[in-house]
């Protein structure tokens, strides 16, 4: 029986550059945060709870969650591309009300866009057109982003068309220069028609083989792969439609799936994006739109660095229980580690909410483990080894994480945004496990999110958050749209979920704990890291 959690968690994030206060991290074109691939927003999991529905388990990415939310960290003072900043906090959870140790390590960076060379774009824009493409409006969104995306082409960019429903088309190809002129690619958007079945693989491959024709060290080479449903002729199983065209992302040509109505196939594009290194987004309004295909691509064509491997190995009277973040996690003995072709800036510099949605604050992972006894060594060691793309040099971080001190009972945040962290946390941690209770325990579901609803509007009433806030309405909603019952008699012995597997690689699984059980001293103290630079 478990009676607490540690939590490790490493947030891909970023501030402003060099010695700068804090308040420079806000200014337009001043550094930015840094995702890596994979969903890049949740509004698959709002539009479902928009409609009236409770979204099905899974539905809810947890990279994609994080990446809504936008903290402001330390400044990045490595003197590298990427450092390793951290904070902590000791807190109770949201759900059970149990010690909960969080060690937070940032990704920092003091570079911006500026500092990378502008290469010109070569984009393969792969586009559904089957019959379901004429509901609610989504074709209208596609030519609406399409339209606007051709507007920002500059000189040197190239934008080739391929069309896909029960058969494959191309428009044109990247060396075609008289096919690549803006009144042909507009005249080819206007004329796109929905009908037929959907034909994904032979689309992914047809494209992806072009793309790769084009590809060279002087151009950034992406694929942009935009779908309202699931395979229904040709090859329709997702893993080996995903092995037919893992190979082609070898030469360096990163994918971005968009997602338009509710019935698209949510995994296959997630995992499409992930092996791209690229994002998975999802269109669910207008804003949506521009915010996709204009301003987020920009910044996804510029990579901050690349072969990125974040390593943690735990000591050996530790014990690692899961990792929640990112579905390209391996585990190892009492460890493991994240693999990443790429990670690129995000566009959001502040808190604000952003007038396209809340996409782009970074990405963040959690690494669930629980310390052995209590000693002066390390609990955890982290190594973070990259290729910068500005100059292509090969640089690495070390990080040890140290044994706690003691501390008081009271909440303990080592840094102001570190609050922010522990709340967004809790509120994934609660909209995934109601989700989990409603598919055969709607009392556990509500009782759930009752729980921290009620802390969330706690703690939010004194910093007024604009994406918790938006949170909370969120959880609102889906309280709304979960099943009656009646109340949970006892929550401890109805609810509490003893299933360490119950979540999947993206979700986290809840601890089981035990009303009245004995403290123990470290579950009531912070985690503290020190740095050593190699």
């Amino acid at each position: 029986m478990r009676i607490g959690l540690a939590l490790l968690a490493i947030v891909v994030a970023g501030c402003a550059g060099g010695a700068a206060d804090s308040s420079t991290a806000d200014a337009p074109g001043e550094g930015g945060n840094v995702s890596f691939g994979g969903a890049a927003d949740i509004g698959y999991f709002r539009q479902a709870v928009a409609e009236g529905r409770v979204p099905e388990f899974g539905s809810l990415d947890a990279n994609g969650f994080f990446n809504e939310h936008y903290v402001e960290l330390p400044n990045a003072d490595c003197g590298q591309a990427l450092c390793l900043p951290n904070m902590v906090s000791v807190a109770r959870d949201w759900i059970y009300n149990q010690p909960q140790s969080l060690v937070q390590l940032a990704l920092t960076t003091p570079a911006t866009l500026d500092d990378f060379p502008v290469l010109p774009k070569n984009i393969t824009v792969i586009v559904d057109t089957s019959g379901s493409m004429s509901t609610d409006n989504r074709i209208e969104y596609v030519r609406q982003g399409l339209h606007a995306m051709i507007d920002n082409l500059e000189s040197g960019d190239k934008l080739s068309i391929v069309e896909y429903n029960s058969s494959v088309t191309v428009h044109n190809e990247l060396e075609d220069d008289e096919s690549l002129m803006p009144s042909f690619l507009h005249a080819t958007v206007d004329g796109l028609t929905p009908t037929g079945a959907t034909n994904i693989d032979a689309a992914l491959q047809t494209a992806l083989s072009l793309a790769l024709q084009s590809a060279s060290s002087e151009t950034e080479d992406r694929v942009i792969f935009l779908s309202d449903g699931r395979p229904t002729v040709g090859q329709t199983n997702t893993q080996a439609i995903l092995e037919n065209v893992e190979p082609l992302f070898a030469d360096g040509i990163a994918l971005t799936t968009i997602g338009v109505g509710s019935d698209f196939n949510f995994e296959l594009m997630r995992r499409l994006a992930e092996i791209g290194s690229g994002n998975q987004y999802f269109l669910e309004d207008e804003m949506a739109v521009t915010s996709v295909f204009t301003d987020e691509l920009d910044y996804f064509f510029a990579p901050l660095a690349t072969n990125v491997e974040l390593a943690i190995q735990l000591s050996p009277d530790s014990t690692l229980n899961r990792v929640v973040g990112s579905n390209q996690w391996t585990s190892s003995n009492n460890g493991g580690k994240l693999e990443l072709g790429a990670v690129f800036f995000s566009r959001r510099k502040s808190a604000e909410p952003d007038p396209g949605g809340r996409r782009g604050g970074g990405s963040s992972l959690f690494i669930d483990f629980e310390p052995g006894e209590f000693s002066n060594e390390p609990v955890a060691s982290v190594a973070l080894d990259y290729v910068k793309s500005a100059d292509s040099t090969e640089q690495m971080e070390r990080l040890f994480v140290a044994r706690p001190p003691a501390v008081d009972t009271n909440p303990y945040f080592s840094e102001t945004a570190m609050g922010k962290h522990f709340a967004m946390y809790n509120v994934y941690r609660g909209l995934s496990l109601a989700t989990y209770f409603a598919q055969f325990d709607p009392a556990c579901a509500n009782e759930t999110l009752s729980r921290v609803i009620e802390r969330a509007e706690f703690w939010n009433s004194v910093p007024a958050d604009p994406d918790i806030a938006s949170d909370i309405e969120l959880m609102h909603s889906l309280l709304e749209n979960l099943p009656p019952s009646a109340p949970v008699i006892d929550f401890d012995s109805q609810c509490v979920e003893r299933d360490d597997n119950f979540f999947n690689a993206d979700s986290l699984a809840v601890a089981s704990c035990q009303s009245g059980s004995s403290s123990i001293l470290w579950l009531l103290l912070p985690m503290v890291a020190i740095r050593r630079r190699l």
